[in-house]
């Protein structure tokens, strides 16, 4: 219940996947927020008569910094900056976003950052992830997204990455 808040799933969407009341999934949510656990509150449900392809997540934006524990394996295994590494860590992330949300996550809402940055940041990244076979795909008018076969190339080396790591620590 709680990750598919995290990742934006209106209450009511999670309600009816589980066959539950909305009144039982709000005070879960709610203490998972005082908790920690949950950055905000996801919305009541989908907008009235939002087709399912136009059904993004609702809650607010991932923040990511340079500190994020994806951030620096993924810079070192594909030669990233620290922008590509934040954007492909949020993207590993929420396997899907909005344009909109993956900027609020890079450069927060009011920043003054060019929004075709973004563009020129997948731009590069495709270019550099390419000889592994990673792909970002465009979602046109919408956003980013992250194939099941793409999540799955990644999370394979970055498994490989800290095993790696810790072998020569040891």
């Amino acid at each position: 219940m709680i990750r598919l808040a995290d990742e934006g799933i209106p209450v009511g969407a999670i309600a009816r996947a589980l066959k539950k009341p909305s009144g039982d999934v709000w005070p879960v949510l709610r203490e998972a927020k005082q908790n920690g656990l949950l950055l905000d509150l996801p919305a009541a449900d989908w907008p009235p008569g939002a087709r399912r392809e136009e059904r993004l997540p609702t809650s607010a934006p991932i923040r990511v910094s340079e500190a994020d524990q994806l951030v620096s394996p993924l810079m070192v295994l594909f030669r990233l900056t620290p922008a590509e590494g934040r954007l492909l860590a949020v993207l590993f992330a929420r396997k899907e976003i909005t344009r909109t949300a993956l900027y609020a996550a890079l450069y927060g809402a009011e920043s003054d950052v060019e929004p075709k940055t973004l563009d020129v940041l997948v731009c590069k990244i495709r270019a550099k992830l390419k000889p592994y076979q990673i792909r970002i795909e465009t979602l046109w008018g919408r956003g980013y997204s992250l194939p099941s076969e793409s999540v799955a190339a990644l999370a394979s080396a970055i498994r490989e990455h800290n095993r790696s790591r810790e072998e020569n620590a040891a």
